[in-house]
């Protein structure tokens, strides 16, 4: 059912795409012809697609975790979509026809004639060109709706003025609803061809087509927030975030039990035990020992948090997790926040400390990072 979903979304949110990238094309050659009665008709569909698509973009993890509601929900959008854009197209909708209109007057998108008042909803009307029509009592050929009382185009193309600037400009626009649409497809389908797995002594994440394989050895750090909705899976190098979902936490649960990680605040962290053969704090700086020496010094840290994972983030917005039980107790945490907290008041730099009240959590925050 999930990849039947998939397939479904993938033509709802691509379809939009090749819609705008239709209407760039279509827009530049067609807007001054009456050819364009039909596209701007349409039009109705694109704007209402618009919010659709947003909408169920913004409610995509939920869809994820109920396909068959989620699917639903398209199925029904789709149906309002198309019976509230075909209710505006016949509202529109008309016979077109060539006359002969004798104007009055124009007020902005309207034609005041003594035939009536027509609008002119699209074609790029040149309002000098008509004024100086209007001034000298013209008479002007035009394609028109009659029963509609809406202006397609005029027959002299002196009356147009579609200038290189606003082609440019609706040019961009247009190319900027594609892109829109695009981001749109891409966290859809990012979402939810991303999967979790579990299959020798290995965790396989899924993207797309693609899967990536992590070893149990190189994780350092599973959180099962059902508070916050996510799972976050870290290793040295890499931390990876996934919606919450009951079944997907306890099978995380499980494996993290299997391959040796100690679970702290009630089963909702699960870390490694021994990370570094030592971590050492000197008097400029911070030394992770593991594999290969990481040397951070205090200068360059912009955060600290405990909770009591120990999470050092620096100015360049790098993070490095310490999860080694020798070091995530409180009292250490202080003693490395009070050496980051003398090289900045040296400095003369402001910071913030605040604590959680929930669950006792501490956080060190510098002000020039924040802003």
């Amino acid at each position: 059912m999930h990849r039947w979903v998939g397939y479904w979304l993938m033509i709802c949110f691509a379809l939009p795409i090749l819609l705008a990238l239709m209407y760039v094309c279509v827009y530049q050659r067609l807007l001054d012809t009456p050819d364009y009665y039909p596209f701007w008709l349409a039009e109705s569909y694109f704007y209402l697609g618009l919010p659709a698509v947003a909408l169920l973009t913004w409610k995509i993890h939920w869809g994820k975790k109920h396909p068959v509601q989620y699917l639903t929900i398209t199925v029904m959008m789709l149906i309002g979509i198309l019976y509230l854009g075909t209710k505006e197209v016949q509202d529109h909708l008309g016979d077109v026809t060539t006359a002969q209109v004798h104007p009055l007057g124009l007020v902005e998108k309207q034609l005041i004639a003594k035939e009536g008042t027509y609008e002119i909803p699209y074609f790029p009307v040149s309002q000098e060109g008509l004024v100086k029509a209007i001034k000298e009592g013209e008479n002007l050929d035009v394609t028109l709706v009659s029963d509609q009382g809406i202006i397609l185009s005029f027959a002299d193309k002196s009356y147009a003025s579609y200038t290189l600037l606003d082609r440019l400009l609706d040019q961009a626009l247009g190319i900027l609803a594609v892109g829109v649409f695009s981001v749109f497809f891409y966290v859809v389908m990012s979402v939810w061809w991303r999967e979790l797995y579990i299959d020798n002594n290995e965790l396989r994440i899924q993207r797309w087509w693609k899967v990536k394989q992590i070893p149990f050895s190189d994780i350092i750090l599973i959180r099962l927030d059902s508070f916050e909705e996510e799972i976050q899976v870290e290793t040295e190098e890499t931390v990876y975030n996934f919606p919450y979902d009951t079944e997907r936490a306890k099978m995380l649960a499980q494996a993290a039990d299997e391959i040796g990680l100690d679970s702290i605040r009630n089963g909702t962290q699960w870390i490694r035990a021994a990370q570094y053969r030592e971590v050492r704090l000197e008097e400029n700086q911070v030394i992770l020992d593991g594999h290969q020496p990481i040397n951070l010094p205090y200068e360059c840290i912009a955060a600290l948090y405990w909770d009591p994972v120990v999470q050092i983030t620096l100015l360049d917005d790098s993070r490095y997790t310490i999860t080694d039980v020798r070091y995530t107790d409180r009292a250490w945490f202080e003693e490395l926040a009070r050496k980051v907290r003398n090289v900045w008041e040296k400095d003369g730099l402001e910071y913030s400390m605040e604590v959680e009240p929930k669950g006792g959590a501490l956080a060190l925050t510098l002000h020039e990072w924040l802003h």
